[in-house]
């Protein structure tokens, strides 16, 4: 069931101009690259390849479906192709310096525990959880990004949840 102001807002996202459309996902586009490619200035440049490919299909872009993940898509294929041209397709640990102070304990003490558990765990759990866990995805948009089912990701989620949580619990 949509939110009541959910037509409002696809309307709104219909009738934006490329300008603000840019003004408004950069910052997002950008972090979703820097978490898949480990490097801020090559996200910097991806981004900027990501917009331009946008601009090219702009006309198309607004007149189908949703535009945030329409632009999540076109980042996330542009990451991929970089890393195929450089062969090396792999995700990088996100920072868990971003996530929120937990009820429990200091974070920055837990840090370190985290980030090694992260690097020990699976690629794909790991890439799972951040892009749940610091980003703040929604287990349908992570499916949509990595061409998994929904339940697979509550899957890798709830796995991911369970490698990390000797970590925190013994800090």
């Amino acid at each position: 069931m949509k939110s009541p102001g959910a037509p409002e807002r696809a309307a709104r996202l219909r009738e934006m101009t490329f300008e603000e459309a840019y003004r408004c996902f950069h910052h997002t586009v950008r972090l979703l690259l820097e978490r898949i490619i480990g490097d801020f200035h090559k996200a910097e440049d991806l981004a900027q390849e990501t917009f331009l490919r946008i601009y090219l299909r702009w006309p198309s872009l607004r007149a189908s479906g949703s535009l945030p993940a329409w632009v999540r898509r076109i980042a996330r294929n542009t990451a991929i192709d970089s890393l195929r041209r450089s062969d090396r397709l792999r995700y990088q640990p996100c920072a868990l310096s971003q996530l929120e102070a937990p009820a429990y304990g200091d974070v920055e003490a837990m840090l370190p525990d985290l980030v090694n558990a992260l690097e020990k765990m699976p690629v794909k759990l790991g890439v799972t959880f951040c892009l749940h866990a610091v980003d703040c995805f929604s287990p349908r948009e992570i499916s949509h990004l990595t061409r998994s089912s929904p339940a697979n990701v509550k899957v890798r989620i709830h796995r991911a949840r369970m490698l990390l949580r000797p970590s925190i619990e013994d800090s």
